[in-house]
C-alpha cells in the first residue's frame, strides 16, 4: 500500500474495504497506515478487521468507500458481480486495487488473464485504469495490481489497456 500512498492513491482517513480478506492481514496494513477505520469482508469474521459476508452482494451502501482492494478477485465465482460490487460500493474518483494471479486463476470463472488483463480490466465498466504494477521477478507472472479510478456517472471510459500491460506468452 506504500506506492499507492507514493502515488497519491490512497491517503490517510481514506474509508477502506478488503474484499476477500481473510484473516485480515491487508486490513491490519491499511490500519498501520493511516485508514484506521479500514474494514474487511469475507466468509468467516476475524473480529475485529473481517465481517462475515458474500463478495458477490456486500453489504455496504452505494458508495460508501474511497478504496476497495481485493486479492481474491480471481478466485471469485462470479468475476463480473464482483467487479460491480466493487464499483457500486466505491465513490466517485475512489481507487480500486484488484491483485490478480494466473497461478490462482479458477479457470471456470471466465478470466483468463494468462495473456492480457484487457479482460479483467472490461469488467470494470465504470472505471479507468491509472496503474498497474507485476509482483515478483521479471518474466514470473507471479501476480499484478490493476489500480483503477471510479468514473463519474455518465463519463466515457478510456478503450483499454496500453500493450505494455498486457502479459507475453
Amino acid at each position: 500500500f506504500q506506492k499507492l500512498s507514493e502515488r497519491g492513491l490512497l491517503r490517510p482517513g481514506f474509508k477502506a474495504l478488503c474484499v476477500g480478506a481473510g484473516s485480515g492481514h491487508s486490513v491490519l496494513a491499511l490500519r498501520e497506515n493511516g485508514l484506521p477505520d479500514a474494514i474487511g469482508i469475507d466468509r468467516k469474521s476475524f473480529a475485529p478487521l473481517v465481517r462475515r459476508g458474500d463478495i458477490h452482494r456486500l453489504p455496504f451502501a452505494h458508495d460508501s468507500f474511497d478504496f476497495v482492494f481485493s486479492a481474491s478477485f480471481d478466485r471469485a465465482l462470479v468475476p463480473a458481480l464482483l467487479a460491480s460490487e466493487v464499483e457500486r460500493t466505491l465513490k466517485t474518483g475512489g481507487v480500486a486495487a484488484m491483485l490478480v494471479s494466473p497461478r490462482r486463476l479458477n479457470v471456470g470463472n471466465a478470466i483468463n488473464p494468462f495473456y492480457s488483463l484487457s479482460p479483467v480490466v472490461a469488467l470494470f465498466r465504470n472505471s479507468d485504469v491509472v496503474h498497474v504494477t507485476r509482483l515478483g521477478p521479471p518474466n514470473a507472472h507471479d501476480a499484478t495490481v490493476i489500480v483503477l479510478r471510479k468514473l463519474p456517472f455518465g463519463s466515457s471510459k478510456s478503450l483499454g489497456l496500453e500493450p505494455e500491460y498486457s502479459w507475453s506468452k
